[in-house]
């Protein structure tokens, strides 16, 4: 789920956004469209390696 809200101030006090409706669309847009499902389970973690040993 992925939420975005604009105009948040103090709790209680809404302020006007810096941004206009378009432009927080195009950049809901821009964010939303960049996120990628990561796979879980099935995969083996990476051994780390430690200088020294």
């Amino acid at each position: 789920m992925l939420e975005f809200d604009t105009g948040h101030g103090q709790p209680g006090k809404p302020v006007n956004s810096s941004l206009s409706d378009a432009e927080a669309l195009a950049l809901w847009d821009k964010i939303s469209s960049s996120l990628r499902r990561r796979p879980v389970g099935g995969s083996k973690p990476t051994p780390t390696h430690k200088p020294g040993t």
